[in-house]
C-alpha cells in the first residue's frame, strides 16, 4: 500500500514487543493513552494488525470504532487502506460507518481508486453509488497518470461506463505527459477499456511530446504513413538530403 508514509519508528512497534511480552493488557492500557491521533487513518491502519499480533481483540475493537467516526478523510488512498484492515479485523460495524461517512465526504482526487475498490470489496453498495454520483471523473486531478489509469480501472469494475468515458476523454487531452512509463500505462488501461478514439488521441499528443514509440505501439495501423518517424507538427518525416554549402 503506498499510502503508507511518516519516519523513524512506525506506531505499531512497541505493540510487537507487548506481544512478545504476552503482555495484552498492557497493550489496552497503552490504547487508553491514545499512542496515535484517531484521525490519522494510516497510523490506525498500521496499529491495527499489531493489536491483531498481540492478540488484544477487546482493544481492536474499540479502536475500530473509534477512528471509524473520527479518522480524516483528506487522503482517500489512507482510507481506503484504513478500510481494508478494518475487514481483515472483522470489524464489519466500523467498516459500514467509515464507508458511509468516506463515501459522502472524502476527497475524490486521483488517490481516490483505492478508495473505490475498498468500497467495493466490502461490499458497501449504497456508499459505492454514493461515491460515484460525487462524480470522481470529473475532480481527478490529471496530474498523474499512473493515478488516473488505477481510476479508470476501477470506474470499469463499477459497471460507470459513462464515469469511464468521462475521465477518458479528460485524460486524453489533458494529462500530464511527462512520464512515459505512466503514460504508456494509461494508455493501456484505455484500450483495455475499449477506448479506441481517446487511445489514439493520447498516442497522438504523446508521439507530438517526443514519444513516437508510444504512437507506434499503440496506433499500429498508422505506422505505414510514418516510414521516416513524425514532425511534432504531426506530418511525416521526409528523407534528409545533404547539400553542399554554397561558397
Amino acid at each position: 500500500m503506498s499510502g503508507r508514509r511518516g519516519c523513524g519508528r512506525e506506531p505499531g512497534a512497541g505493540f510487537e514487543e507487548l506481544r512478545e511480552a504476552g503482555a495484552s493488557d498492557a497493550v489496552t492500557t497503552l490504547l487508553a493513552r491514545d499512542p496515535v491521533g484517531l484521525d490519522d487513518p494510516d497510523g490506525v491502519a498500521i496499529l491495527l494488525p499489531a493489536l491483531r499480533e498481540a492478540g488484544a481483540g477487546d482493544a481492536v475493537a474499540a479502536l475500530a470504532t473509534r477512528a471509524a467516526g473520527q479518522v480524516r478523510l483528506d487522503d482517500p488512498r489512507a482510507v481506503g487502506w484504513l478500510l481494508r484492515e478494518l475487514r481483515e479485523a472483522g470489524a464489519s460495524d466500523a467498516v459500514t460507518t467509515l464507508a458511509t461517512r468516506a463515501a459522502g465526504q472524502a476527497s475524490l482526487d486521483h488517490r481516490a481508486a483505492e478508495l473505490l475498490g475498498e468500497l467495493r470489496a466490502a461490499g458497501v453498495w449504497d456508499a459505492v453509488t454514493t461515491l460515484l454520483a460525487r462524480d470522481p471523473a470529473g475532480q481527478a486531478s490529471l496530474d498523474h497518470p499512473g493515478e488516473v489509469a488505477g481510476l479508470l480501472r476501477e470506474l470499469r469494475e463499477a459497471g460507470a461506463s459513462d464515469a469511464v468515458t468521462a475521465l477518458a476523454t479528460r485524460a486524453t487531452g489533458q494529462v500530464r505527459l511527462d512520464d512515459p512509463g505512466a503514460v504508456a500505462f494509461l494508455l493501456r488501461v484505455l484500450r483495455e477499456a475499449g477506448a479506441g478514439d481517446a487511445v489514439t488521441a493520447l498516442a497522438t499528443r504523446a508521439a507530438n511530446e517526443g514519444m513516437f514509440d508510444l504512437f507506434l505501439e499503440f496506433c499500429p495501423d498508422k505506422a505505414s504513413g510514418y516510414p521516416l518517424g513524425r514532425e511534432p507538427d504531426g506530418a511525416p518525416s521526409q528523407t534528409w538530403k545533404w547539400q553542399e554549402p554554397t561558397s
